[in-house]
């Protein structure tokens, strides 16, 4: 079942000027309910644009974004319903608190929904497990917490809304290794848990090959590749053609390959190199014996 739609999806920034640019050019895609999708692209690919038309953070000058079948900005109303049913975290979101309390900024969102004081108890202190962030931090000051415990309250910040489609714009942008798996790990808790739509967009080849289990590439404003991970990533000359990086474990493999072993290029992880690699040379083994 569909949940989000762009169809032919058009939007320049600066049009009629000498600084003209077409952000995105005819874009249609599709995201399925409950889906995991990674959305990758060089810088200034459109992506980020595109997400922001999934919330009606910008509207479409040609084209339409449908949320479960109906255009999400035929009306102001429509638009502001929306933002809170498809929520969207922005890359470095630590740099949006400003309450004076992490239950404070945990509570933003379900306040603008309307919801009573119970309400709002019940969905703040639910987010924040999901998002871990400990129940003696809820009384601090968001500005006493270390950067990975910031990150977390502003992730747990829209969460707290209990969005149908969870959006992160680079979740994981400045973190250290330990940090990236801790955010990555929650995010996909959350969806695991929740049953939410959840859609990341990330430089990070393999954080996208690790968590998502599918792959949309944005270029030029347009869709470029559309796919599970395996058949996206084994295509690992296409997407260093479109100015990606792609997995360590990809590029060893896709070497290996180009150097005449018969291995399947569908590899993006340590763990899937060992598979592929140890059922290789096994088969071999058992060949010459």
């Amino acid at each position: 079942m569909k949940i989000l739609e762009a169809e032919n999806v058009t939007y320049t920034y600066g049009a009629g000027t000498p600084f003209e640019t077409k952000a995105l050019d005819n874009v249609s895609l599709s995201i399925e309910k409950g889906e995991f999708v990674g959305i990758i692209g060089h810088t200034g690919s459109g992506k980020s644009t595109l997400i922001q038309h999934f919330n009606a953070l910008l509207e479409p000058q040609k084209g339409r974004i449908l949320f479960n079948g109906n255009d999400i900005n035929k009306s102001k109303d429509t638009q502001r319903d929306v933002r809170f049913k498809v929520g969207l975290c922005f890359q470095y979101p630590e740099y949006q608190l400003f309450e004076d309390t992490v239950y404070k900024d945990i509570s933003f969102g379900p306040k603008n929904m309307g919801k009573n004081n119970d309400e709002i108890d019940r969905m703040v202190r639910s987010a924040a497990r999901y998002a871990g962030v400990k129940d003696e931090l809820l009384n601090k000051s968001p500005f006493d917490l270390s950067g990975g415990e910031k990150r977390r309250v502003a992730i747990a910040g829209v969460m707290a809304m209990e969005p149908e489609v969870l959006i992160m714009d680079e979740p994981a942008a400045g973190l250290d290794p330990r940090g990236k798996r801790n955010i990555f790990s929650l995010i996909s808790n959350y969806r695991k848990k929740t049953g939410s739509t959840v859609i990341i967009v990330s430089h990070s080849m393999e954080d996208v090959a690790a968590y998502a289990e599918r792959v949309v590439v944005i270029d030029h404003g347009k869709v470029a590749m559309d796919g599970d991970v395996d058949s996206v990533f084994s295509q690992a000359d296409k997407l260093l053609s479109l100015g990606l990086n792609i997995p360590q474990m990809t590029y060893i493999v896709s070497g290996l390959i180009k150097k005449g072993y018969k291995l399947n290029p569908a590899v993006y992880t340590i763990e899937k190199a060992e598979e592929v690699l140890f059922s290789y040379f096994k088969e071999k083994g058992e060949k010459k014996c």
